[in-house]
Order: C-alpha cells, then sequence, then structure tokens
C-alpha cells in the first residue's frame, strides 16, 4: 500500500431523508449524534448518523494511511473521522497534491507543516471544528490555489491580502474562504508591491462568501444526539 497515489471514501454509511430522533430529544452530544451536511438544504438536504457511518481517528497512529507514502490525493469528506491534524502525518504525505476532509468532527488546530507541502493546490478542512490562531505558514505552499475553511468557528488570526513570499505564477490567485470562521483580514503596513502571491480579499471575513459562495455558516449545522 506504500504505493498507493489516491484515495476517496466520501460520505460512507447510510444517508437518510429525515433525521431519526424525535424533535424532542435533539440535543448536542460528543458520542452517538445525527448530522445534517450544511452544503445541502431542502430537498437535497441528507442525514448520517454516526453509528452508522464511518469512524476513525485521523491521528490514530495505526491507521493505515500513516504508511502511504506515495499519497496525491486524499478525499475523506463527509463521514465521521474525530481527533486531531497531526503535523507528523503532513510529513508523510510529502507528494500530496489534494487534500479533502471537510464535513468531519476533527479538531486542534490546522498545523503550520502544510504550507511544507511542494505539491498541495487544494485543501478542504471547512465544517470540522477546527479552533486557535492560523498560522499563516500553513498556507506557504508554491502551488496552493484554494483553501476552504468555512464553518471552523474556532479558528482565529488574520490573512493578508497579499500572501507574503510566495511564487506564483502570474495570474494564479490564492482563494481562500473563511465564512464562519473568526479569521479576519490583516491590517498591512508594507507596501503591495513589496509582496508576492494573492490572496481573494471577498472571501476573508465572510463579507460575502453568503451569496456567492453558497456555504451557510456552520450556526446552521444541525447536529443531534441518538435517543
Amino acid at each position: 500500500m506504500k504505493s498507493l497515489v489516491s484515495f476517496v471514501a466520501y460520505g460512507q454509511g447510510k444517508k437518510r431523508n429525515e433525521c431519526p430522533v424525535p424533535r424532542k430529544s435533539r440535543i448536542r452530544a460528543q458520542e452517538s449524534f445525527c448530522r445534517s451536511n450544511p452544503e445541502e438544504t431542502g430537498d437535497d438536504q441528507r442525514w448520517q448518523c454516526s453509528w452508522e457511518g464511518w469512524r476513525a481517528r485521523l491521528d490514530d497512529p495505526s491507521m493505515p494511511w500513516w504508511g502511504w507514502t506515495s499519497l496525491e490525493r486524499f478525499w475523506v469528506d463527509a463521514n465521521f473521522l474525530t481527533g486531531t491534524f497531526a503535523p507528523e502525518l503532513v510529513t508523510r504525505w510529502p507528494h500530496l497534491r489534494a487534500l479533502d476532509l471537510h464535513v468531519n468532527e476533527l479538531t486542534g488546530t490546522i498545523p503550520k507543516e502544510l504550507g511544507s507541502l511542494q505539491n498541495l493546490t487544494k485543501l478542504t478542512l471547512k465544517f470540522n471544528h477546527f479552533g486557535g490562531r492560523l498560522d499563516i505558514e500553513a498556507l506557504m505552499s508554491p502551488g496552493l490555489v484554494d483553501v476552504h475553511l468555512e464553518g471552523n468557528r474556532g479558528l482565529t488570526g488574520c490573512l493578508p491580502r497579499i500572501m507574503p513570499g510566495v511564487q506564483r505564477s502570474k495570474g494564479r490567485w490564492l482563494n481562500v474562504k473563511v465564512f464562519g470562521t473568526g479569521i479576519k483580514r490583516c491590517v498591512e503596513s508594507r507596501p503591495q508591491q513589496e509582496l508576492e502571491g494573492t490572496l481573494d480579499d471577498e472571501h476573508v471575513g465572510g463579507a460575502r462568501d453568503h451569496d456567492e459562495g453558497g456555504y451557510r455558516d456552520t450556526a446552521n449545522r444541525q447536529r443531534y444526539s441518538e435517543l
């Protein structure tokens, strides 16, 4: 399995058209709960329950992905992965190009080691429970184009309109979406021409992402316990 290049396991387990827990019993819980996908609304909304889905700890060193040293794509969105994003796991994937962990139950901080990945182009961590101050070094991969952090309400810090020290080809913008987080745009004092790389201003602080990106604040994400 060391030669595995791509692993995709989206939304494992049963999906329901409605929450199976009676309304009067719907309370937030950690172990057994049902969850609606914040990207689905109306007739498209589906429910997942933790006791019917894929549950694992991302940071568990006994999991097989710790040995996938040739991995380029890891997409495990819409599952029930818990734990933290261990910095050591990033170093195990030196060839990673696309990482998608959105709509899981991950906690802790976003490791700055992500910025050391030379081939990373897309980073999707939205709608988890990441928190703490975002280290800008996590976004310094030279080929990074799209970053989705929406709905991680505990994330704080600021991002500059222009990303420092990132060499990018002409016309390539770093699009960072942060709606539903505590991340704001930094007050910049250095002349703009001294910095290289770009950050999509419309998505810093979530000013217009609600209308243009189609994503909802994590406050609208419903999470209910089992009876």
